[in-house]
């Protein structure tokens, strides 16, 4: 079987409609003779859309590589904390003020950085005949 990596953002148990499209691209490309290993996002970061009864439809025979997401300050700018916890809160406020005066960031950037390191060992490791991003 010739060998595809599948490089994408979204994927399950990502709702969005970007994973729905790769885990297509995963399922169906076997029965045209190519073995898809893909490289996603790890379960939980950089998505607030979830859906854990998605992971069924991920074929069990495809392995799937994780690479954490990276914040800019570390965390989650879309995960606002608790008003009871006033000292996050600020510090979560003053954080999205400096994020509007630098510019706004890209926080697919900081992934993709290092979703680009582990691309490259995976190329090294396996003979992939293509390479797919979605």
């Amino acid at each position: 079987m010739k060998k595809v990596l599948l490089i994408c953002y979204h994927f399950p148990p990502s709702a969005s409609m970007g994973g729905q499209r790769a885990v297509r691209i995963a399922r169906y490309l076997p029965e045209f003779g190519y073995q898809v290993e893909v490289l996603t996002t790890a379960i939980g970061d950089g998505e607030t859309n979830f859906d854990q009864k998605l992971l069924k439809d991920v074929p069990s025979n495809i392995p799937v590589h994780r690479v954490a997401v990276r914040y800019l300050f570390g965390r989650n700018p879309w995960r606002v904390p608790s008003r009871r916890r006033p000292l996050h809160f600020a510090w979560w406020k003053l954080r999205a003020y400096v994020q509007h005066v630098v510019g706004h960031t890209n926080w697919y950037y900081l992934w993709a950085k290092d979703t680009r390191k582990k691309a490259e060992a995976l190329i090294r490791e396996g003979e992939y005949r293509c390479i797919i991003v979605s």
